[in-house]
């Protein structure tokens, strides 16, 4: 009898403890039908009762019909056009009822134990982060920055913090780290746990083409704009600079094209890549030029009407 009861108020109080606070998942989703399965059947392994919100941002791939036929307990929203991801997680955050809300993308999924290993700092931070490791092995930051995220596909964070730090709809690529800057200007708390692990799928190499190179300017440009009163303020390594508008022309008048190699390899190793044979973007090195321009050219007057 003794055991029994024992046994009874140790699920009693564990299952008190859980509903201490209630997690939330916000997924925003583009055209990724089979990951978005992994990443899903991730969620349902964790150790928590979550909410799961997914929105599906205008998708053509049946990611919606996917999601419906097998994950009934989704609370799935649907954009009637293609938004973005900043404003695709900003509808899933303002829907979210959760504590804690961790953002994931449709290509990351999770191990077993990721949520426990980052709710055990729930008490100290405010946005927990885990490593992130693609397919083939490789970790994407393989240096991590200990004080603070830039641009993870999997991060944790206590509401009550964030409620007024949208995502901003400008960016295209970086709304990542323009978010995490306005948390770190905003005193929040960040730690990255190296026991913490999630899965990225192997990115395709189709999708690192001439107009990811356009949007990424786009974001550089926009985001130095952005903080140019703030720069000495920001404490830790971000893309905002100067210096990289310059890596970007670069890139274009030698039709380099830097997404398909290793970023973390030395500069002196990158300048010898640029006269060497080296992998080059689809299009030809005049017409990078002037997307570097215009890009530019347009995120100025989005700069402009924004501010």
């Amino acid at each position: 009898m003794d055991y029994f009861l024992s046994e009874y108020l140790s699920n009693l109080i564990y299952s008190s403890i859980k509903t201490l606070f209630m997690i939330s998942v916000v997924i925003a989703n583009y055209n990724t039908k089979k990951s978005i399965v992994k990443t899903l059947d991730s969620l349902k392994h964790q150790n928590h009762d979550i909410e799961i919100i997914v929105v599906d941002d205008a998708s053509t791939d049946q990611s919606v019909d996917v999601i419906i036929s097998n994950f009934q307990q989704v609370k799935l929203f649907i954009n009637k056009s293609n938004l973005g991801r900043a404003q695709s997680r900003n509808i899933g955050m303002q829907n979210a009822k959760g504590d804690w809300i961790l953002f994931i993308d449709s290509d990351v999924w999770l191990d077993k134990n990721t949520l426990d290993n980052l709710l055990d700092y729930r008490n100290n931070f405010d946005l927990i982060y885990p490593k992130l490791i693609f397919q083939n092995g490789t970790i994407k930051h393989s240096k991590p920055n200990q004080k603070y995220p830039t641009d993870t596909g999997c991060f944790l964070a206590n509401r009550a913090k964030i409620n007024n730090i949208l995502f901003d709809t400008n960016f295209k690529y970086l709304e990542d780290q323009d978010f995490f800057i306005r948390c770190y200007l905003c005193g929040l708390k960040a730690k990255y746990v190296k026991s913490a692990v999630a899965y990225h799928q192997d990115p395709e190499i189709t999708n690192y083409g001439s107009k990811k190179y356009f949007d990424e300017m786009s974001d550089i440009f926009y985001g130095i704009k952005k903080f140019s009163q703030q720069t000495k303020k920001i404490g830790f390594k971000h893309h905002f600079k100067k210096i990289n508008l310059i890596k970007g022309l670069a890139a274009a008048i030698f039709n380099y094209n830097y997404f398909l190699y290793n970023q973390n390899i030395s500069t002196i190793k990158k300048i010898i890549n640029i006269f060497t044979p080296h992998k080059k973007f689809e299009v030809k090195n005049v017409k990078l030029i002037k997307l570097f321009f215009v890009a530019i050219k347009k995120k100025n007057e989005t700069f402009n009407d924004f501010s």
